[in-house]
Formats: C-alpha cells, sequence, structure tokens
C-alpha cells in the first residue's frame, strides 16, 4: 500500500517538473530554461546528503558557489532581461522538483524495473495535467497529435526510461551530471531549428555552470557505487537484484 503512494508522488512531482520545465523555455528561451534545469546536479547533491543525514561535502558546497556565478550571468547579463530571470527562476523550481523525485524513486521505488516505475509516474502525470490540458485537445490538429506522439514517446517516455534505470546502479547525483551533456545538444539544437542564437551572457553562464556539473563528475567517478536497495530504502546485498531489469 506504502508503493502506492509513493509512486502518486513520484508522479505529482514528475507532473510539477514537466510543467515548470516546458514554462520557462516559453518565458525566456531554450537556452536559457535547459541551461538553468542543468543546476540540477549541485541541488540532486544537497538534496541527497540531507536524505542520508550528511552534510554537504566541501566540493558541493564549491560547486554550489560557482553555480551561483553561472546563474548570475544568465540573469544579469542576458539582452531578454526580465523574461532571463524568469526562465531562470522556474528552471530552478523544475531542477529541485526533478531532485526530489530522482531521490525518492531511487530511495523507495528502486526495487521496481524502471519502465514500471516510470509507467506507474506517467499514468499518475496524465490523471494530474489532464483537466488543465483536456480542453485544449480538440484543438490539436492531425500533424500536431504525431509531433506531440514523437515528443511523448521518443524524447519523453525512452529518455525517462533509459535515466530511471540508470538510477538503479549509481547515485542520483552521478546519473544527473552525465546528463549534463543535454545543454549542448539543447542549445545547438535551438540555433538550427528554432534561430535562438545564445548571447554571450548566456554562453559564459552555461560554461561556468556545466563546468561545475563536471567537476561534480569528475569527483563522482572516484565514488563508490551504490547498492541496489530495498522497498524500505535500505542498501541490500549486490546478489539480491531483482531478476526483471
Amino acid at each position: 500500500m506504502r508503493d502506492y503512494g509513493v509512486a502518486l508522488l513520484l508522479g505529482v512531482l514528475l507532473a510539477a517538473h514537466w510543467v515548470t520545465y516546458f514554462y520557462a523555455m516559453q518565458v525566456s528561451s531554450v537556452a536559457v530554461g535547459v541551461i538553468a534545469l542543468h543546476t540540477f546536479p549541485i541541488v540532486t547533491a544537497f538534496i541527497e546528503a540531507l536524505f542520508h543525514g550528511e552534510r554537504p561535502k566541501s566540493r558541493d558546497v564549491i560547486s554550489a558557489l560557482v553555480v551561483l556565478v553561472g546563474v548570475y550571468l544568465l540573469v544579469s547579463f542576458d539582452p531578454f532581461g526580465n523574461a532571463a530571470s524568469q526562465g531562470v527562476l522556474w528552471g530552478v523550481l523544475s531542477v529541485v522538483l526533478f531532485a526530489l523525485r530522482n531521490i525518492i524513486q531511487r530511495r523507495y521505488f528502486g526495487h521496481y524495473p524502471a519502465r514500471r516505475a516510470l509507467f506507474y509516474q506517467t499514468l499518475v502525470a496524465l490523471c494530474v495535467l489532464l483537466p488543465w490540458g483536456g480542453p485544449a485537445l480538440a484543438q490539436v490538429t492531425g500533424g500536431q497529435w504525431l509531433q506531440l506522439l514523437l515528443l511523448g514517446v521518443a524524447f519523453t517516455a525512452l529518455p525517462h526510461t533509459l535515466f530511471a534505470h540508470g538510477l538503479l546502479h549509481l547515485r542520483a547525483a552521478t546519473a544527473s551530471l552525465i546528463a549534463c551533456l543535454q545543454v549542448l545538444y539543447a542549445s545547438l539544437f535551438a540555433a538550427l531549428l528554432l534561430g535562438e542564437w545564445p548571447g554571450i551572457a548566456t554562453t559564459a553562464g552555461g560554461v561556468v555552470i556545466v563546468g561545475a556539473a563536471m567537476f561534480e563528475s569528475h569527483a563522482a567517478r572516484a565514488a563508490p557505487t551504490l547498492p541496489p536497495v530495498d522497498g524500505a530504502g535500505t542498501p541490500q546485498p549486490a546478489d539480491s537484484r531483482t531478476s526483471e531489469r
């Protein structure tokens, strides 16, 4: 019964993360939204330490300070002005929600296969968001349905499933750091497809933030891989992993 409550919480967090993430890009730009989102390795490191009753490591504190410099560059000198500030704020909120979802999933839901865990979360997110998006569905054209299908299956469900599978074997902070390459890909595609070429300040802020994430990633490689966890969030021996993965 407790697992149903965890699945409900994870689904709500996932839905809120999606909404705030897409809204961050709508009020600013793809580059600003994605760069703001990728402060999540640092946020994850802090929240994960609190979940385990630990003090944040000194390298996490240093990385957080560097990330603040990058965020300052984004909101202070970007030509989008107030729009960039709004994008960063909504992006950071999305980060906190995503970090909580990742850590809770690993600690309390890691005994489920990744595809099943994401299915439950997506189902809850659908139920949460449908009352707001339902009336707009009548205005969606046939071509837009194909685009939504591509977005939902290839660019949302598949990446999140792969990410959830990674959380079974890696710390949430480590898995988050590896995903930082998304900043490069997203900024490049936004420039080529949407004509949103990042300015000097956006590029500088992105370099600072991703650089801090890469610093964390280099340090995380030396950390031992966490063992799998049971339904109560208790580490298990390596031979106790579930057979369905």
